[in-house]
């Protein structure tokens, strides 16, 4: 038997855990951080990796805790976070219904139309006021007759 097996056996015996982190790879290194709540920023200065790869790992890690959709989700609409971000705080904030919701999406679909039917109503509007004052001034010149 080898020094090194003796060695395990004895820490096993005396129920100490061997250290197993000198053995590990970057990658599960880094998992096994993120699983003890350790954030990127963390993981970074502890591993002394490049954010980039680090960022990586990170994102493996959410798809091993079956959140990868969420990942994905991030990942193709990046430019839109901000937006994204302000719609759910909107949710929350303001609690709606199911049917809430597809009513709301169903006007989103549609908001070109309403886009138009609201700039063809204020030019009616407008059109009508034009009408109006035309109307209401006529009716004061009559009076001076």
């Amino acid at each position: 038997m080898s020094f090194s097996s003796i060695s395990m056996v004895k820490k096993k015996m005396l129920g100490e855990e061997p250290s197993i982190n000198k053995r590990l790879s970057i990658p599960t290194q880094a998992i096994k951080l993120f699983s003890e709540g350790k954030s990127v920023i963390e993981v970074t200065i502890i591993l002394d990796r490049p954010i980039s790869e680090i960022q990586e790992y990170h994102n493996d890690y959410l798809r091993l805790k079956g959140v990868g959709y969420l990942v994905s989700l991030i990942e193709a609409h990046r430019d839109h976070l901000p937006t994204i971000s302000k719609l759910i705080n909107s949710i929350i904030q303001n609690p709606f219904t199911r049917n809430d919701l597809i009513v709301a999406l169903g006007l989103v679909k549609d908001i070109n139309r309403l886009k138009s039917t609201k700039k063809s109503l204020e030019e009616r509007m407008e059109y009508l006021n034009e009408a109006r004052n035309h109307l209401l001034n006529n009716r004061g010149r009559m009076n001076h007759y």
